[in-house]
Parts: C-alpha cells; structure tokens; sequence
C-alpha cells in the first residue's frame, strides 16, 4: 500500500479517545469491578497451585467449583501448548515482565476452547497475579481469515493482482509477496508504513489518489478506487489500479481496517494511450476529408459528426455535440433524385437504424437557413452490437453538386461539339489505341468513303477501313498501313495538310487533304487520334479550271492591250517600213549609175537593217499576245521591264512621261514566266501611265531591291495616289478607279504573282503618287537566253 500522513490525516485524531480514571472505593468496589468483567481473575504460588479465583472461573470454564490446593493451574494447558507457555511463563518470571499468551484449556465436560493468560508474577511475595479470558470465538473467526486470505492468496497467484490490509489507526500496511516480486523489490526494501506512499507513488498522481481514499475513510464513497502509477525498483513506472473498502469500524463508526486489492493495469493503459492515439488520428482524418461522415445512435443523442458534415449543414462545428435527431437533421430537407420530398421516417439515417444499407443513392437537400440546394450521393450502413441490435447507423454523403453541374455543362458541351462536327464538311474520326472500333466518326467521314448510292458503312478497325481504299501521294507511292495518317497519329505523329489521292476498289478515286493530331495523357502516352480528311476534287478541278480561265482572261488582256496599242504599232512599223521604202528606193537609183553599185550595197544593208527591226517589233508584239503554258524559270528582271516599255513606249512619250531605270544588278535574276510577268509590267506602267495624264511633268521610276530570298520590282509614279475606299480593296475583282474600267487587272496581277510563289502590294509614295511592289523569288542558277 502506498498511503502517507496525508491519506490518513483525516482519521488520525480517532485514536486520542478519552482514558478512564483508575479510582475506586475500596474492595468492595473491586468485587463488583470483577462481577461484570469478562475476565476470569485469579493468584498462585510460585509452584503454580491455585491460591485465588474468581467465583466465575469454574462457570465460565467448566472446571469444578473448588480447587485442591495441590492443584496446579497448568494442569488447565492443553499438552500440546503446554511446552510453549511453560518457557514464556518461566522467561516472564525471570523478566518480570508481563506474561500475555493464548493457548487452548483442557475443559471436562465439552470441547477444548482458547483463553488468554495474561499474568505477572511478583517475587516479593512469590505469588502469580493473572487473569483468563475466553478468546475461542475470536480465535475461531481469525483461523476462518486465515483460511479465507489462503483461498484468496491462491486466486491472487493466478491473476495479475496482489491484496493489502491497512490498519487505519497505525498507517501500516500489509502486501501479499506477489507485490514485491511484480515490482522488483526485496523483503526489506518496503517499509509497510505511510512513507511508501510519498516513495511509491508517482508525483502527479498522489494528490489524487490521497483524495479518493480520505472521501473513502470518511464514508464519502462506498468503495475506494484508484488508478496511479507506482515506482518500480529499476526506476520505471507500472500502472495500478486499487479497489478496496473499510471492513471494521469502532463504536463511533470511525475506520480502523480496509482491505483491498491491486492490480497490473499497465497494459490496459498502454492499449488506452494507444485507443486514444487511434481515436484522434481517425477524428483528424475525418476531419480532414471532402466527404461528409455522421453517425448516430437510436435515440439520436450519442455518435459524432465530421467538419465537412458541419459546413454542409450547420454551418460551423459547434463542439460535435448535439441533444437529438432535430438538431442534427431538423435544418435541411432532403429530395429523391427526381425532386420529391422524402418523409422524415424514409430518411436515409432513418433505414439505416431499421437495418437496411444504402448504397451510392442520390439525395437532394436543401439548407433551409440559406436556401443552397446540394446534390449528395449517401452511402450508409449499421453497425450491430453482439446480439445483432442496431446501436449506430453510419452515413458518409459525397457533394456531387459541382460535379453534376460540370457534367451537365460537358454534356451540353459535347452535344454542341457533336452537332458542330455533325454539321462539318469533313469528315473527322477517332481512334483510341487498343480499341477495336472507333471512337468515333461523323457522318461526313462515313460518307465519304459510302461507295455511290450504297448505305453508309461503318467500319469496326483501321484495318477494315483500309481494305476498302488505297492512298497514294503525288508521286504515285501507295502508302503502307505503317504510313497511313491514323497509325502515324497512334504513333505519336502530326500530321498536317497531306494531299493524297484515295482509290477504291471499285475504281473511284479522289483527291483529299489528311490533318490531326495525337491527344496525350499526363503520362506522355497517345489517349487518342482525330483525324480529318478533306475531300478537295472538286476543289483541284475548280483550281485547274480557274487557272485554264485565268489564263484566258490574261490572253484577252494582251489581246485587249493589243487594240490600245494600235496607234502605237503603227507608229512603231512606219518608221522601218519608211526607211526601207526609201532606202530600196535609193538603191534602185544607185543601180543606174554603175559607179555608185558601194552605195547602193550600203543602202540595201540599211533596207535588210531596217527590215529586221520591223520583224522584232511584230515578233515582240506576237510573242506578247500568244497564250501559251506558264513556264517559270531564271530570267533577268532588266530585260523583261525594258521590252514591257518598249511595248508601252509610244503611251508614255505620247504623255511626255520621264522614265527613270533604278535596277539593281546584283538582284536582277528572278524565277519568273517571261511573258506572264511581262504582262503584269505593263499593266501597271499602263495604269501609272493614265494616272498622270494631264499633268505638266510626269515622272515613271522603276527600281528592284533585294528582299532576303527574294527580290522586290517598284514601279512608282507621281500621280494623285489612291483613294481610302479604293485602297482597301485594290486587288478585288471590279474595282477600279478608271471610268468604263472592268476591275480585272489587278486581280490578274495579284494571280500571276501568287502563282509565281510571289505577291503584289500598294503603298503611298512620299510627295504624292503611288508604288506597286512586286514580288518574286531570287534565281540561284543561270538566267535563260532570250
């Protein structure tokens, strides 16, 4: 036991009782003195024999009324006990100290009882003064404890518990041996009084302890229970739990013995910690968690509730404490899934509580303080006792509000995308790796690989797609599965504007453009492919035919130049023509006269001369107007501009224009068709020609300049410039600024330079005016003869 001065201190006074005088009247006062005891009192010689006793001696004991003086007071000894009290007795009178002892007396008539002799023996008068008293009753009752505490000790050794009595009036305690041992120590290492308390004990919890067993002593409590720590002899700590009570009270009903027992309880504490240690990491993780988790008992008073659950429906977490089912579940309104109000009695909390498990079922409710509308999927079970009663229902909700939302907001999504990809020209299609079919594919990608007035097909594989065409490039090659747009998609690839030509089994064929692009997951690996194809055949024949109308329309453009140019051809063919006339003429005249035959072969050189410049100012204008197939290659810039001005020479001196050169010999080669870029030339040396007539001085520049890969063709002029609203659309067909101008010319200009892999474009020329930039890519070989 470890209780010190201050667990006893309350009862410590109970032994200050008040002490009886030791008066008396005399004799006959002792007589009446010894009439009421319960002791028998009596006086023998040194030899034992029998001087005095009391009248009640015999009564009492049994024994005949009158002792023979011969008589000796040990012949009452059971000869068994004999031996002991004939040492005490003889140490007692060599003493002189008081003899006190219990032995058994040898009675006649019934049953050998337990007295007790307590005598001393006075050598003045060599007499013995002792007194007997009746103790069988309690010697009977403690052989009966004893029996009792060996039964007891017995169940002690099988357990992990130990007993202890406490005399309450003296401090001092009794373990069994069991407690030593558990605690390590040795016989003599415990003093069995109150200083074990303050030795034992654990610091903290004496104050406890010491409290829990004064409110015991004092009838406070009807049992003493308490659960310390208790210093083990290598220094460590054990826990230990007492349980004991007041077993003997005095006539004032203050304690004088407790017992009780103690035991090992350190593992339960241990599994305590460890309970306790579980209970918070479970309560953080609920805690912490987006799902909501609550249960509760059948009476809706005990079970817990997580913060989500408590900023769903609470608002805040209030202590986690709760008085009934309305608090917890009064400030909302729960819906089926079609918005039907669910009764209170068909709430999920509810069937979980009759037994049922409910399983991802979707429940709408309402917060009524706020109004907010969650849509929660609720999950929920019972939790049964050991007679399989329902002590909790279980419930974890899953906000999906957002969720729902998002998939509705992607389902809308998709249902536009799908009908955008419905409503397309192409046709597009989908792959996932591994996937027998497709993903999918719009109506456009079906039709267009459905053989002429053959339902639609749907196609299960790439493969089986591709036994039904073939695709080539345009040189020809047959593209192998590995090749194919879709498996360069699986693969991981881009692909981007690929012209191929599809051919069918039975025979049809098209023209179509290939585009995708792999879709990767997080991890870097193709999810999917989309491709799309592009029928173009109708497109290329509408570009061949074009092109056939566009070199058509710049043939009636010479042509119609041609008419403009009339005057200007004339002119052009009189002058050789008048100087071949006269030169023959003259030459005929020399023939005559024999000594002037040199002059006359002079004269017919210059007719054969003048003759040749005629032919190349036919030949020129010829070559200007024939249509023939474009053909690009190296030509020199200086060339093809000086034969456009000589063709348009007789419009700019008629204008009295001023033409300067400004060309550029390192940039003077171009890949260019002669006869096209000719035509574009002279249209604008034309156009710039009109806008400066009727002015005083007009001034023609033509430049080159290079411009990285390519080189750049200015024709400048001085005239007004161009209007705002005609500048934004200079190259549209019909434009124009020219009264009776059709607008075709520099559209056919823009055209010829695109197809030149070139450009054209119009900027304002400081001072006034306007200058058309030409465009072309620079040659890197030699420039053609001409």
């Amino acid at each position: 036991m470890a209780w010190g001065s201050g667990a006893l201190a309350p009862v410590a006074s109970m032994a200050n009782k008040p002490k009886l005088s030791a008066s008396g009247d005399g004799p006959a006062d002792l007589q009446r003195f010894l009439a009421v005891s319960s002791a028998v009192f009596w006086s023998t010689d040194a030899e034992g024999r029998v001087i005095f006793a009391d009248a009640g001696l015999a009564q009492r004991l049994g024994m005949p009324p009158r002792f023979d003086t011969s008589d000796a007071h040990l012949a009452l000894i059971h000869p068994e006990d004999l031996g002991a009290v004939a040492v005490e007795a003889r140490q007692a009178r060599d003493s002189g100290e008081l003899l006190d002892t219990e032995c058994r007396a040898r009675l006649t008539d019934r049953p050998d009882r337990w007295i007790r002799v307590r005598a001393r023996f006075d050598r003045t008068d060599q007499r013995w003064f002792g007194s007997v008293e009746d103790v069988h009753e309690r010697r009977e009752a403690q052989a009966a404890v004893y029996v009792a505490n060996q039964r007891l000790a017995l169940a002690l050794d099988g357990s992990d518990a130990w007993a202890w009595n406490l005399d309450v009036q003296t401090g001092s305690v009794w373990y069994s041996d069991r407690w030593r041992a558990v605690l390590g120590y040795e016989a003599g290492d415990i003093a069995h009084d109150g200083s074990d308390f303050d030795t034992l004990t654990h610091p903290d919890d004496r104050a406890e302890v010491s409290l829990a067993l004064q409110a015991h002593l004092a009838g406070d409590t009807a049992i003493y229970e308490a659960e310390y720590r208790v210093r083990k002899k290598d220094g460590g700590w054990l826990w230990v739990q007492d349980r004991g009570r007041v077993v003997e009270r005095d006539a004032a009903g203050l304690p004088l013995r407790a017992i009780g027992t103690r035991g090992d309880i350190s593992a339960r504490k241990a599994a305590e910690v460890l309970a306790h240690a579980q209970q918070a990491y479970l309560e953080t993780l609920l805690d912490n968690i987006t799902d909501s988790v609550v249960a509760v008992d059948p009476d809706g008073r005990r079970g817990f509730y997580n913060n989500a659950y408590a900023r769903l429906f609470l608002g805040e977490v209030r202590g986690k404490v709760w008085e009934d089912f309305n608090q917890l579940y009064g400030g909302f309104d729960v819906f089926d899934a079609d918005g039907a109000p669910i009764a209170d009695e068909q709430r999920p909390v509810r069937r979980i509580l009759r037994g049922e498990t409910i399983s991802e079922t979707e429940i709408h409710a309402t917060v009524r303080a706020t109004g907010r509308r969650y849509c929660l999927i609720y999950n929920g079970q019972p939790v049964r006792d050991a007679v399989g009663r329902v002590e909790l229902a279980v419930i974890t909700m899953r906000d999906v509000t957002e969720q729902q939302r998002t998939l509705a907001a992607l389902a809308a999504s998709e249902a536009r995308l799908h009908a955008i990809i419905e409503s397309l020209d192409e046709g597009v299609v989908a792959y996932a790796p591994g996937e027998d079919s497709a993903r999918f594919a719009n109506s456009a990608f079906q039709r267009l690989f459905a053989p002429p007035g053959q339902p639609t097909p749907t196609f299960a594989t790439p493969e089986e797609a591709f036994e039904t065409y073939d695709l080539s490039d345009a040189a020809g090659h047959v593209l192998t599965l590995a090749e194919r747009p879709v498996i360069r998609l699986l693969r991981g690839e881009r692909v981007d504007h690929l012209p191929l030509r599809v051919r069918f089994r039975d025979g049809r064929e098209l023209d179509v453009v290939y585009r995708g692009e792999p879709v990767f997951d997080a991890d870097g690996n193709v999810k999917l492919a989309v491709l799309a194809v592009r029928d173009v055949t109708q497109q290329l024949r509408a570009e061949a035919d074009l092109a056939t109308l566009q070199q058509e329309l710049i043939h009636v453009s010479r042509v119609s130049a041609l008419g403009t140019m009339a005057g200007s051809l004339a002119h052009e063919l009189n002058q050789p023509l008048t100087a071949v006339a006269n030169y023959a003429t003259a030459a005929r005249m020399m023939l005559a006269e024999p000594e002037a035959i040199d002059k006359a072969r002079e004269a017919l050189g210059h007719v054969a001369t003048e003759a040749l410049r005629a032919g190349q100012i036919v030949n020129r204008l010829r070559r200007f107007i024939t249509k023939g197939e474009v053909e690009r290659q190296p030509v020199s810039l200086d060339g093809i501009v000086r034969e456009a001005l000589a063709i348009a020479h007789h419009d700019a001196a008629s204008h009295g224009l001023l033409i300067k050169m400004k060309l550029d010999p390192s940039v003077d080669a171009a890949i260019a068709d002669r006869i096209q870029l000719q035509q574009v030339i002279f249209n604008l040396v034309r156009n710039a020609v009109e806008a400066m007539s009727g002015q005083a001085a007009g001034e023609l520049t033509i430049g080159s300049r290079p411009a990285g890969d390519n080189v750049e063709l200015l024709i400048a002029d001085r005239g007004p410039g161009l209007p705002l609203e005609v500048e934004k659309h200079l190259f549209e067909p019909f434009i124009t600024t020219k009264e009776g101008g059709m607008g075709i010319g520099l559209p056919i200009c823009r055209s010829i330079m695109r197809a030149h892999d070139g450009d054209i474009r119009a900027e304002r020329r400081p001072g006034g005016g306007t200058v058309f930039i030409l465009t072309l890519p620079r040659a890197t070989r030699g420039i053609a003869a001409e």
